[in-house]
């Protein structure tokens, strides 16, 4: 609830005549909803067994409106009322010193036994929260109740009958009109707010909530689909599967069937979702889902089964443990948006970060995008969406933006360390000492650079084209006579290559022309005459010798169907392979990995000078990885926050967005 929607009566400040009664009694409220947790909720609906009579606070609230304004000496309120407003502030007592509720805060006071008890007066039980204000250093709220309660009168016989009035001093009226004001717009404030919430052991709480009394109930649901509830109506209570004979407990049903999952019925949470996100802005800790490994395992399992994208099962993985429909990551780049916050559309937020220790002339964004849904296509249009408006955004201002999903599924996050041997070294002073020179040495630099461009490329489109350049540009040049690196190549008489490019074209002309006429001019140029495998083939088979495997994963469509990678490499230069379907990503993705072993391995022999039939050298290939404790992307998800460094800082850096 905003506090513009409250009236000019219900709104306190104490700078502007505000009283400190009421001033201690907001504070009061306050601890309670920050120490008591669930607990507060209980308080605040008053949790009792079920009843048929009003509302004691009701009741209460009705015969202070009927003695305002009245001599001191015709102050008199229900006994049973102002019993129910004691154990209301016994109980916030409770809460703001992070103790449980408490259905029967003065059952110690009882004496005796069955028929025989006999229940405390108003006196003693004022005694007992004064004592306890005192155990809990609440030196502020014991003064204040003391001297509003002090001259309450401790006659049995409205003990005994709790309709009797009981006679109240002057000074307490203000104090249970100010509670009484400030507990029914606590109650107001849940009006429009979040409605579920987590607890521990898998429980989900639901706050039951209207628009007249704000909360009234709530209903705790349990992982075997089992629920209880309770609920405070005007003039009587209702509830199942709850108890307050001793203490506040509750009936979860079948303990066998709990599981390790939040669920409502036989709904998943992460199925129904939640509002907001689990990072404060500006925030990246790591994910933490309270069940025993194997229930995490079946989560990253079922994402990885959903998706080949690790950005999309990484942003699965985080809604199903958080239950929050929405994708965090975070955007580095040399932009400097002129607001803190900005919105692209309604479902993508980005939230400028602090600069401090972000280095000069750089800046960091905390993004989000809403979901409709969990649904894996939905996610990965998200994820497309993403990247086509920062790219937009970057193109309009003339910078670079990096962008990385905050949760990503990768086998390792972070990055590691190349960390070579001594064999390693050995490798390196024979490529050094064996490397070509002249026209071949700067050939073969200029196709390692494209290889290492691909590397570092975090685009996997122009990876692949980097690496197929790499490839590209030695059998260009060993045609075209710029490089020969000592290879048993004779270029190929004008006459075979012409007879080729004629084979090629009419393959062509008889599977496309017939259906498809602007297909066959597009493939009969590119693969027939401007191809690399019209040029290719022979310089390739000097390189790796003749039918090579690779040969046929460059030129050939795949037995499985898969396109060649010459013919993915024209999908993406013509565009019929694009970032914005995810489909055609996966595509290249699934093709870069023998892309750049094709592209290393001819680099490689071509700088040691090996022939077809020489082994290739093996490099180690060893990489070493620091993990820190302080560094999310160390950890996919844990089970307990307190696995982690205290004092751990999750405030977003720099080297965290560019792995």
């Amino acid at each position: 609830m905003n506090e513009d929607d409250l009236s000019p009566e219900q709104k306190l400040d104490p700078q502007k005549g505000g009283s400190d009664t009421r001033r201690l009694v907001g504070t009061l409220f306050d601890q309670a909803e920050k120490n008591g947790a669930v607990d507060y909720v209980y308080t605040l609906v008053r949790v009792t067994g079920l009843e048929r009579r009003t509302d004691p606070l009701l009741q209460l609230t009705s015969g202070l409106a009927q003695v305002k304004g009245k001599p001191a000496e015709s102050l008199h309120l229900p006994y049973d009322a102002l019993e129910e407003w004691l154990k209301l502030i016994f109980n916030l007592l409770f809460c703001s010193c992070g103790k449980g509720y408490n259905p029967f805060p003065f059952r110690g006071l009882f004496k005796g036994r069955g028929p025989d008890i006999v229940k405390p007066t108003m006196q003693e039980m004022v005694g007992r929260i004064l004592e306890f204000c005192g155990e809990a250093g609440q030196s502020e709220m014991r003064e204040l109740l003391d001297s509003c309660c002090g001259g309450l009168d401790s006659d049995t016989r409205r003990r005994d009958n709790p309709g009797m009035a009981v006679d109240i001093p002057p000074r307490l009226y203000e104090l249970l009109n100010d509670s009484l004001t400030e507990y029914n717009l606590r109650l107001q404030r849940f009006r429009g707010c979040q409605r579920l919430y987590k607890l521990p052991s898998f429980e989900i709480l639901e706050l039951v909530v209207d628009d007249v009394r704000g909360l009234y109930g709530f209903q705790l649901h349990f992982s075997n689909g089992s629920s209880a509830r309770f609920i405070r109506n005007q003039e009587s209570t209702d509830g199942m599967n709850f108890s307050c004979d001793v203490s506040l407990s509750f009936w979860v049903g079948d303990l066998h069937k709990l599981t390790q999952e939040w669920r409502v019925g036989d709904r998943r949470l992460y199925e129904i979702g939640l509002p907001g996100r689990y990072n404060k802005f500006g925030y990246w800790k790591p994910l933490v889902y309270p069940a025993k490994a194997q229930v995490g395992d079946s989560y990253e399992a079922k994402a990885r089964s959903m998706s080949q994208d690790r950005q999309v099962q990484g942003s699965l993985f985080y809604i199903m443990c958080t239950a929050h429909h929405v994708i965090e990551f975070v955007v580095y780049g040399d932009i400097d948006l002129p607001y803190p916050e900005i919105c692209f559309g309604e479902r993508l937020h980005l939230w400028k970060c602090p600069v401090a220790d972000i280095p000069p002339n750089y800046r960091i964004y905390d993004g989000t995008f809403r979901l409709n849904s969990p649904d894996v296509d939905e996610v990965g249009r998200a994820l497309s969406t993403i990247s086509v408006v920062l790219n937009r955004l970057a193109f309009v201002y003339g910078g670079a933006l990096h962008w990385r999903v905050k949760y990503d599924m990768a086998s390792e996050n972070g990055n590691s360390i190349a960390s070579p041997t001594d064999s390693d070294l050995d490798l390196l002073r024979a490529m050094l000492g064996k490397y070509p020179s002249g026209d071949d040495a700067r050939i073969l630099d200029s196709s390692l650079d494209w290889y290492n461009r691909g590397v570092s490329a975090r685009d996997v489109f122009a990876s692949f084209l980097c690496y197929y350049t790499a490839v590209e540009s030695i059998t260009n040049a060993v045609n075209k006579r710029d490089a020969d690196f000592q290879l048993d190549y004779k270029k190929e008489p004008k006459s075979v290559v012409d007879r080729r490019r004629n084979d090629c074209i009419e393959r062509k002309y008889a599977s496309l022309y017939s259906k498809n006429k602007v297909r066959f001019v597009t493939e009969s140029y590119g693969e027939c005459i401007q191809s690399l495998s019209a040029k290719a083939r022979g310089v390739l088979d000097a390189v790796f010798g003749t039918d090579h495997p690779y040969i046929a994963i460059l030129f050939d469509r795949q037995p499985e169907g898969d396109p060649s990678l010459s013919q993915i490499r024209n999908m993406i230069t013509h565009g019929s392979l694009t970032l914005l379907r995810k489909d055609d990503e996966e595509i290249v993705r699934k093709a870069i990995y023998r892309m750049e072993s094709i592209a290393r391995e001819l680099l490689l022999r071509l700088a040691v000078g090996l022939k077809p039939k020489d082994n290739l050298p093996q490099p180690s290939g060893q990489r070493s990885m620091t993990m820190s404790g302080y560094d999310p992307r160390t950890f996919l998800v844990a089970n307990r926050e307190d696995i982690f460094p205290s004092g751990a800082d999750w405030r977003i850096r720099p080297e965290w967005c560019l792995s």
